[in-house]
């Protein structure tokens, strides 16, 4: 399989101490216009290091964005989509 679209980013702590990373998990392709819509989670859960900063652990949920809808991806139920409130 080739993975070569993967990629991680590690963006720091930020003010409050906690680690920020970002990964993409997954390509899809728009349905409606066919682009490549990359699926990019967020750290979403920390421990607590003995220097008092918080550790990145784990990641929420991949989502992307394309012709006013967003994309996630749903470990149970695979890409589902979410029409954007204003459409844009």
């Amino acid at each position: 399989m080739n993975t070569d679209w993967a990629w991680t980013q590690r963006l720091g702590y930020d003010a409050d101490g906690y680690e920020q990373r970002r990964a993409c998990f997954a390509l899809i392709a728009c349905p409606h216009c066919q682009a490549t819509v990359e699926l990019v989670a967020e750290s979403s859960a920390w421990t607590q290091r003995e220097d008092g900063r918080w550790q990145h652990i784990e990641y929420g949920p991949p989502l992307g964005e394309c012709c006013g809808r967003v994309y996630m991806d749903d470990p149970f139920e695979g890409v589902r989509s979410f029409r954007l409130r204003d459409g844009t």
